[in-house]
This record gives C-alpha cells, structure tokens and sequence, in this order.
C-alpha cells in the first residue's frame, strides 16, 4: 500500500526543512560572530600566558567551541539533567569568572578604566572601584538569585 503526500503535504515538508535550515544558518552566525569576538579580544592567549599554560591554547578554544555548541543544543533541545543542581555552583563559578574576564577584555581593549580616572582627576584608589564594581555585580547576582527567584 503506497501512501502518497498531497501537495499541501509537501510543502509543509518544504517549509519545515527550509525554517530547520535557516535557523542553522543563523545559528552558526552568531556563534561564528560570538568565537571571533572572544578571539579577537584575546581572552584565550591572555589567560594562557598568565597561568603559563600556552601549550593548551588550542585545548582552551577547542572547548569553548563545545561550551557554544552544547549551551545552543541545550537551549533547543531542553534537556533534562539528572542531579543538575549539583553542576549549578560550579557552572555558575566558571560563567562567572569568564563573564568577569571578557568584561575586564573588552574595558582593556578601550582603555575604559584609564580614561574615566583621567577624567575625574582620580589619582589614587582606582583597584577599590574596581573592587566595589566587582561586589555590586555579585550582590546583584545573588540578590536576584536567591530572593528574587
């Protein structure tokens, strides 16, 4: 017994492969766009010179690569993890320290931090401002997390 698809069939066929498709492409994009930002602010070749580990350079890109593909498959997918809350602190503690990287990059590449004190005649106490920058982020995060949620 054959079965054979109408032509309203087939075009929901085609339009489904044609959306899959699209969002392929636009994913792949946005990580190619995300990975050559990171690259290029330099992240990975300053944090493998300053621990002197710049023999795992490659190693270091290779996984954030896995970090972009595996978070956009989940974000799709929504899979269900058993004993997540166990990965939750230490996820949270490297999100946080990359999060916390990229930020400290992207301010070194503009100088943000040199011109701001320059402008306010700031002469000392520049490291207790960062510092200060630095707890309100993470009282924010815990308010938000902890009462908020």
């Amino acid at each position: 017994m054959e079965i054979f698809l109408s032509l309203d069939g087939w075009l929901s066929i085609l339009k489904g492969a044609f959306a899959g498709f699209l969002g392929f492409c636009g994913g792949a994009i946005v990580a190619g766009g995300y990975i050559a930002l990171v690259v290029k602010v330099g992240i990975i070749t300053r944090m493998s010179a300053r621990t002197k580990t710049a023999s795992y350079s490659r190693w270091y890109e290779d996984m954030l690569v896995c970090g972009a593909v595996l978070g956009s498959l989940y974000s799709i997918f929504r899979w269900r993890l058993p004993g997540k809350w166990l990965f939750l602190v230490p996820y949270g503690f490297f999100a946080g320290i990359f999060a916390g990287c990229l930020a400290i990059a992207l301010a070194e590449i503009v100088n943000a931090f040199p011109i701001f004190s320059r402008r306010i005649r700031l002469k000392q106490g520049l490291s207790w401002i960062l510092t200060a920058l630095a707890l309100g982020k993470l009282m924010g995060t815990l308010l938000q997390l902890v009462i908020l949620a």
